[in-house]
């Protein structure tokens, strides 16, 4: 099993994932991000008509072991890179990098 900075090496020497979808031709109508997932649902709830939060799922997140963020987990030359090859989704999201 790969783990630790190279698993996250391999994972930035991949494509994009994201950019073919968010940034298409049609352009998806509604993109809900997972740090504002309630939100998002919640804006969309009213737009479709009925409660999507109401429906989320209960995650077992306490039983993970690591607390360590996303945000830590990569070296700075690592972030340069994610950054760089997604920068459209950085700039359209206004996340800081």
């Amino acid at each position: 099993m790969i783990r630790g900075p190279r698993v996250i090496d391999l994972g930035i020497a991949q494509p994009s994932p994201n950019l073919p979808y968010l940034f298409c031709d049609p352009a998806p109508a509604v993109v809900i991000r997972y740090e504002h997932l309630t939100n998002d649902l919640a804006a969309l709830s009213q737009r479709l008509g009925f409660d999507l939060v109401a429906r989320l799922p209960v995650t077992r997140g306490g039983n993970r072991t690591s607390r360590t963020g996303a945000a830590d987990l990569p070296g700075a030359d690592q972030k340069a890179c994610i950054l760089a090859r997604d920068r459209a989704i950085f700039d359209a999201f206004g996340y800081r990098p």
